[in-house]
């Protein structure tokens, strides 16, 4: 396991300017939190990857910067906005490929979504083979508010899925949702392909 930084660490500092900050510190793994549309624009990815290429950084995922409209726009009943939302995940693979990054990391939707369970792992999975045609894989991240923070969500993931169900684990999210963060990661432990850790004390 390689232990990094996100560039949300730094947040609000923008986002070339954290990866920098990264270099500079000597960290030489890092998940990019795009922060902007604009930062999509293949001049801007230009100088995200000079600036890893110059300090040796192995970027492990990219965090997309519509995280607050995944479940608007994946998970609603509204298809020609689920198609734009593939069409966005594609660009973010691309990116992902050419930064080296395997993940990109996904909220998805809330709990008061139109879709079954079944319905919301066809959609996970149609996202995902969108992205692996660049080599990247989809991890639902089990974020407060949205289904998958629930553990019971992703068990039902888990059991249509099986092996095709990958996450993030966010401890601190997890601690948020009223879960022991241990007992999440020896539950889900052959799905969980990237943590996010953060300093907090279980009892």
């Amino acid at each position: 396991m390689k232990i990094g930084v996100s560039t949300a660490s730094y947040y609000p500092l923008e986002t070339e300017v954290a990866l920098e900050e990264i270099g500079k510190s000597g960290i030489k793994t890092t998940e990019i939190f795009f922060n902007a549309e604009c930062e999509l624009k293949c001049s801007f990815i230009d100088i995200l990857e000079d600036i890893k290429d110059k300090y040796g950084i192995n970027v492990t995922a990219v965090h997309p910067t519509m995280s607050l409209a995944e479940s608007f726009m994946f998970f609603s009943a509204y298809e020609r906005r689920y198609r734009q939302g593939l069409d966005e995940y594609a660009r973010y693979s691309e990116i992902a490929a050419r930064l080296g990054a395997d993940y990109i990391i996904m909220h998805g939707g809330k709990p008061n979504g139109v879709l079954n369970d079944e319905e919301y792992c066809e959609r996970y999975m149609q996202i995902n083979s969108v992205t692996q045609k660049q080599g990247v894989c989809v991890l639902q991240e089990n974020v407060v508010r949205y289904r998958a923070g629930e553990k019971e969500f992703l068990k039902s993931m888990v059991d249509i899925l099986g092996e095709d169900a990958k996450f993030c684990l966010d401890i601190k999210q997890a601690i948020r949702c009223g879960y022991n963060p241990y007992e999440l990661i020896e539950e889900f432990s052959q799905n969980i392909f990237h943590y996010h850790i953060s300093d907090h004390s279980v009892a």
